[in-house]
């Protein structure tokens, strides 16, 4: 919905500075992200003109591409639903292809239903996690992601789930969190950034220069590690 209401605004502010790719990318974004791929591939082709060498450019249109092409596949898909209530993959596969058109409420129903069909995973409870967090629902994504690092102890998972938890606020238990993920992989520069900025965040300085330390041992030239020590 942000981005939907974001696509008017963008686009006078757009008319108004053609060559300023900034504007153009979050244009052409928050048209991809509310599943209008026709005028999505425009901006991002007219962006591309802008900055022909740049690769995250590429990688949107390629993005755009893929939607628009799954979206077309959408009766196809539901017909084999409809034939195979059964088939979880293709469940899931549709539910995908809703959110790409905006369908949330639809999407999120066939994914429950994929969910409650199988056997419970982490990888199951994360999948479901994956999707209330890119609907910005972040307090239910943290129920399942809780649920999946007690089926599995995994560093991603536990970073995920710290991720969530930072984005509502909730900072003390994003550092618990962040602290399993490093018990689990020490030497992941993911973990070891995100957590030293929760400490940083949170006036734990001393802290989170030993953090820093640790991540620079791992990647010498991060740049965000030199720039806090």
């Amino acid at each position: 919905a942000r981005f939907a209401e974001a696509v008017e605004p963008l686009t006078k502010v757009d008319e108004l500075n053609p060559n300023d790719s900034d504007i153009k990318s979050g244009l052409g974004l928050a048209l991809m992200e509310s599943g209008n791929y026709d005028r999505a591939l425009k901006v991002l082709f007219e962006l591309d003109k802008l900055k022909p060498t740049n690769e995250l450019v590429k990688m949107l249109i390629s993005v755009a591409n893929a939607r628009k092409k799954g979206v077309s596949e959408i009766q196809q898909v539901k017909n084999r639903v409809n034939s195979n209530p059964n088939d979880i993959e293709a469940k899931k596969y549709l539910a995908k292809l809703y959110q790409f058109t905006g369908d949330i409420a639809q999407s999120e129903k066939l994914l429950y239903e994929a969910f409650k069909q199988a056997p419970e995973t982490a990888e199951s409870n994360n999948e479901l996690s994956v999707f209330y967090t890119d609907s910005r629902r972040y307090d239910i994504a943290i129920k399942y992601l809780r649920r999946a690092v007690e089926l599995k102890k995994h560093h991603i998972l536990y970073l995920s789930l710290a991720n969530n938890l930072t984005k509502l606020g909730r900072t003390n238990e994003a550092i618990e969190a962040y602290q399993k993920a490093l018990e689990i992989k020490p030497g992941s520069q993911y973990v070891l950034k995100f957590y030293a900025e929760a400490l940083r965040d949170t006036e734990k300085k001393r802290d989170a220069i030993g953090i820093y330390k640790q991540l620079l041992e791992v990647e010498p030239n991060n740049t965000a590690a030199m720039f806090n020590l």
